[in-house]
């Protein structure tokens, strides 16, 4: 039980910090044009302590990732923000479009929200609720949304780095301008940073919709009112 909530956690901090903050060590370093392998390297070749251990040096460059990984998670919720993620609604189409949602999954939404007038600007926030309530209680279900919300994270984080990436490139190509690699570089940024801000709000809305149907299937599992056939229709 206890792996099934730390596990998770271990992988959330290796998708959405690790490898967001190893995609920004290389972007910035091709950027400004600086050996990224070489800071590596002299890592290995400089504290004797590393120099003498390979897995302290693996240690030690993944430690920094997840630390820029983390200076990466502001900028990250800006390009949320910029993108309009509170336009990702789950729980509202239960209320305004309901030929879309199965009938058992409407009740029961109706139900645990009660009125909702009085959601009707939050109830997207009770998803982050029935979140925590799968962790604690649905480990395995919870570990799953986990993992759903930490790629999620990820694009968004690799978003803002390619976007980073295109803004420090770009005085150098106004300054001194080399036609070959700064279009080729600045082009290749802006495509992956539209990209990936795509995918991130693909993902955003599945962990959305996993954890509104997993709360649901998982009271079913303990309320026979909310049991649905196989046949049940939901989105």
């Amino acid at each position: 039980m206890d792996a099934l909530r730390v596990i998770p956690q271990l992988f959330f901090d290796l998708i959405a910090r690790v490898i967001p903050g190893i995609v920004a060590l290389a972007l910035f370093g091709i950027a400004l044009q600086v050996n990224c392998s070489w800071f590596v390297v002299s890592l290995k070749e400089g504290p004797r302590v590393l120099n003498e251990s390979t897995t302290l040096w693996v240690f030690t460059v993944l430690v920094l990732c997840y630390v820029l990984g983390h200076f990466l998670a502001p900028l990250s919720k800006l390009v949320q923000e910029f993108a309009h993620s509170s336009n990702i609604h789950v729980i509202e189409p239960v209320f305004n479009e309901p030929l879309k949602v199965s009938l058992a999954l409407q009740r029961f939404v109706k139900a645990d929200l009660g009125d909702p007038s009085y959601y009707q600007e939050h109830f997207e926030d009770e998803i982050w609720v029935w979140y925590d309530w799968l962790r604690v209680f649905v480990p395995s279900a919870g570990g799953l949304a986990a993992r759903i919300r930490a790629e999620y994270t990820m694009y968004s984080s690799l978003s803002a780095a390619f976007i980073i990436a295109f803004l420090v490139r770009l005085p150098f190509a106004v300054i001194k301008f080399e036609p070959l690699f700064d279009i080729t570089f600045l082009v290749a940024t802006g495509v992956m940073a539209h990209l990936m801000l795509l995918r991130w709000r693909e993902t955003e809305r599945t962990f959305r919709l996993s954890v509104r149907n997993f709360y649901f299937v998982a009271r079913a599992c303990y309320d026979p009112r909310w049991r649905v056939s196989s046949t049940a229709r939901d989105i």
